[in-house]
């Protein structure tokens, strides 16, 4: 695959249609949902964030402290909107559920 590299035009330097043989754009990356990304990636996550809060938005980690508060400082401070925020426990998740109802 031939290698691609981003070029910056100023309107002196734009060609004319005439003389553009192919215009490269640069797909806009496919959106990616945080919680499945979460669950793909837990065991290296879990080796390498173990008793830490983390923030992730986009599929990557944007943030780890060991404090919700410390956490939150972060996020408003890199300027990250409604990141995915999660402990990770040194441990396996123990996933025990119970569901009620009305009237049984």
């Amino acid at each position: 695959m031939a290698q691609q590299k981003e070029v910056v035009l100023t309107r002196r330097e734009f060609k004319q249609p005439a003389d553009v043989i192919s215009l490269y754009f640069k797909p806009e990356p496919e959106p990616v949902d945080d919680l499945d990304w979460l669950i793909s990636n837990i065991a290296e996550l879990r080796d390498q964030y173990a008793g830490q809060w983390i923030a992730i938005a986009k599929g990557r980690v944007v943030a780890s402290t060991s404090t919700v508060p410390e956490l939150k400082e972060v996020i408003e401070m890199i300027g990250i909107e409604r990141p995915l925020v999660t402990f990770i426990s040194g441990q396996e998740p123990n996933w025990n559920m119970a569901y009620g109802s009305q009237g049984l």
